[in-house]
């Protein structure tokens, strides 16, 4: 099964959400207009796992509508499952939430919340 299936996915998913900027790591070159979110996907230290994890940007000042997405629409979000052509997965809440909020590169506040991905064979 190809994991790039699960990455549309989840794109889509969030596309579903009130922020309609989603951006997968590493797939463009330019950053769009915020807010938007970034995906990453990555290994978690569980066997069998992939994390993914969403980091959020929104101007300065924005500080409550980062927090509010972060904690309760990512988590409703995906508290569904999501389907492909494939499977049916149900992504679990890490309960990481890192509130940074430092300036970023492109004068964006940030801050980042993880979900557990199982792999399915």
């Amino acid at each position: 099964m190809p994991f790039i299936s699960w990455q549309t996915e989840i794109k889509k998913r969030l596309e579903s959400g009130s922020i309609k900027n989603i951006v997968i790591f590493g797939d463009i070159r330019d950053i769009p207009a915020p807010p938007y979110v970034v995906i990453k996907f990555a290994r978690s230290e569980m066997e069998g796992i992939s994390l993914v994890q969403c980091f959020i940007h929104a101007v300065i000042g924005m500080k409550d509508m980062v927090e509010g997405y972060a904690l309760r629409e990512l988590p409703k979000l995906f508290s569904y499952p999501l389907k492909n052509e494939y499977a049916c997965i149900l992504l679990r809440d890490a309960r990481v939430y890192i509130p940074d909020l430092a300036i970023s590169d492109d004068g964006t506040i940030s801050a980042e919340r993880d979900f557990y991905l199982p792999y399915v064979m």
